[in-house]
């Protein structure tokens, strides 16, 4: 896939591998197996039409069940060389090393849209590992950004570790994570590493872990907690993860990476309407007039609530520059509040259009109230 002048290839890859550690921090065991290739690939072609094009790639594996008894050995052995098994194979219910896990990756572009939207599910039979969606980058990458809670944040591709503790360069993303040519927009609060052997983003998927804190931490020289066993840790059961993948050439928000993981996060709203038939004139039931819009470079719209007889908005400038904020929708009148909700001085409203100058990473409250249908 490609946009402008970056083409990545062997998007989507799964990685599966060993977790010896807890809720609080990740570690390998001891002799971990990693399980990157597939037994079976097929890819089924779905829609076709102009709106939406769409894939969709089944991929089967055999990934260990878990840890043994002192949890540092995760099948080190190679898997029986046995054929693949047929695509409505049921797993053997004896099997105490292996189960068998078919994964769907559902790839869709839709007209207009520069990026490409993924979906993968799979249901997890298994514990203690990880599992880590990679997307090669488009140029080998030093730093990585992330969108975080009211900024971007900048990382490179080490990390502090804690007293006693391994440092591990994996690291947070709420909305984003770009690096090399490469936004991948999220829906989720996600874990991502960048690795550089080859340059590529891996995003965990699944974390299972059995216990709170392990007291023997290969990467925690101390406990951090209980040895309280939390077996809904494991995420047993079906797993769903989306995600798009948006290729671009310059900065992030030189490429509106930001724009396009709001437009991930808020998809089309579709309501049912009528219409008489030969006029093509539809009318949407419950829905009346046109309602608040929030325009400039890097302003998020962090929440919007009624108190009283005003609405209060709070935005958020998550971009490297000063920017000119707008909020319309028929505005009457506009004051300035702080993170409390508390009210302060008048803001002049021009043309039902309120234009607010906002600092880099500035939050700013106001509370309005609109112009009477």
């Amino acid at each position: 896939m490609g946009a402008g002048e970056v083409v990545l290839e062997g998007v989507g890859r799964l990685v599966d591998g060993g977790d010896a550690g807890d809720l609080y921090n990740y570690a390998p065991p001891e002799h971990d197996l990693v399980i990157a290739e597939p037994d079976r690939v097929e890819v089924v072609t779905g829609a076709r039409g102009p709106v939406r094009g769409e894939l969709a790639v089944h991929r089967t594996y055999r990934w260990p069940v878990g840890l043994d008894a002192d949890d540092s050995v995760r099948n080190e052995l190679e898997p029986d060389p046995a054929p693949p098994p047929e695509p409505d194979a049921v797993p053997d219910p004896t099997s105490e090393r292996w189960a068998l896990v078919r994964t769907v990756m559902g790839v869709e572009l839709r007209a207009g849209e520069p990026f490409v939207r993924l979906r993968v599910r799979f249901d997890n039979p298994c514990r203690d590992h990880r599992v880590r969606l990679h997307v090669p980058l488009g140029r080998p990458a030093g730093r990585s950004v992330a969108e975080g809670q009211f900024a971007v944040v900048e990382r490179g591709i080490s990390a502090e570790g804690g007293h006693g503790e391994v440092p591990l360069p994996t690291f947070p993303a709420s909305g984003f994570v770009d690096a090399g040519g490469v936004g991948v927009l999220l829906d989720h609060v996600t874990e991502y590493e960048l690795l550089t052997d080859p340059p590529e983003l891996a995003l965990t998927l699944v974390r299972s872990v059995g216990r709170i804190s392990r007291d023997v931490h290969r990467y925690r020289e101390e406990p951090a907690g209980p040895q309280t066993p939390t077996p809904g840790a494991q995420c047993p059961g079906p797993r769903v993860a989306d995600l798009a993948i948006y290729p671009h050439p310059g900065a992030w928000h030189e490429d509106g990476v930001l724009a396009l993981a709001e437009r991930l996060r808020h998809d089309l709203l579709v309501a049912p309407g009528t219409a008489q038939a030969g006029t093509g004139v539809a009318t949407v039931r419950g829905l009346e007039g046109h309602g608040l819009s929030v325009g400039g470079e890097g302003v998020v719209l962090s929440s919007l609530r009624r108190r009283g007889d005003w609405l209060e908005l709070r935005l958020v400038c998550q971009h490297p520059e000063a920017v000119s904020a707008t909020v319309g929708g028929g505005l009457a009148a506009a004051r300035a509040a702080d993170l409390l909700g508390r009210p302060g001085a008048e803001l002049p409203v021009a043309g039902g259009v309120l234009r607010l100058e906002l600092r880099p990473w500035e939050i700013r409250t106001v509370q309005l109230q609109r112009e009477e249908p």
